[in-house]
């Protein structure tokens, strides 16, 4: 045992072999499916080299999160395999072009724009796909919804006298992920610091509900 690293957790079976006996070890691994489609634009044709998210609630029914990430081809197809049977939320990512963003925006994910399947803007509007053991899901499909992007900013001021507060944390939280959680990526709270003179601006946002 001192030669091998400690397995965690611990599922251990112990057993003595001296050389007279045979023990006999099964091994029981759940079994996965695979879930595969294809991202497409309106017209139809394929769109390739664009991230794939895979979600799904936690055991506790907590939000959804991002289980697997992969890529599309050249094809526009893409494949998750070895996922473990449940139900899933399928969206596609793409870079919002429009706009420039620092590095830091672009980390937070706030430059992309995130599909689901079939063709929602909304993660309340998708369909959710079910995995099953040892089975493929096939025709997964997610088409590309255009959407106008908007932007909104403001000032922050002391009430006392109308100063401007500079270098003050403004937080821009979608209404949506109070019930539906955080999805990676397109999701979550947004983030910015007022400038000198106070003002703060977010960018990149759909028509939808939101608190500052």
């Amino acid at each position: 045992a001192e030669d091998y690293p400690e397995i965690i957790p611990r599922h251990d079976a112990v057993f003595t072999v001296d050389g007279s006996n045979t023990a006999e070890i099964e091994v029981r691994v759940p079994r996965g499916g695979s879930l595969s489609g294809k991202v497409m634009k309106a017209d139809g044709s394929p769109v390739a080299d664009v991230a794939v998210n895979l979600s799904a609630r936690g055991q506790d029914g907590g939000p959804y999160m991002t289980r697997f990430s992969s890529r599309t081809n050249q094809k526009g197809v893409y494949k998750f395999e070895n996922v473990l049977a449940g139900e899933y939320v399928v969206s596609a990512a793409t870079e919002d072009k429009r706009n420039n963003f620092d590095i830091r925006a672009r980390l937070r994910g706030e430059s992309q724009i995130a599909t689901y399947h079939p063709a929602a803007l909304r993660l309340a509007d998708a369909l959710t796909v079910k995995v099953d053991p040892g089975r493929e899901s096939s025709g997964v499909n997610i088409t590309l919804v255009e959407r106008k992007t908007l932007s909104t900013s403001g000032s922050l001021v002391r009430a006392r006298d109308g100063s401007p507060v500079a270098g003050a944390l403004v937080v821009l939280r979608n209404k949506e992920a109070e019930f539906t959680g955080p999805l990676v990526p397109g999701m979550g709270d947004r983030r910015t610091e007022t400038s000198s003179d106070g003002r703060w601006v977010f960018t990149n946002l759909r028509s939808e509900e939101r608190r500052v």
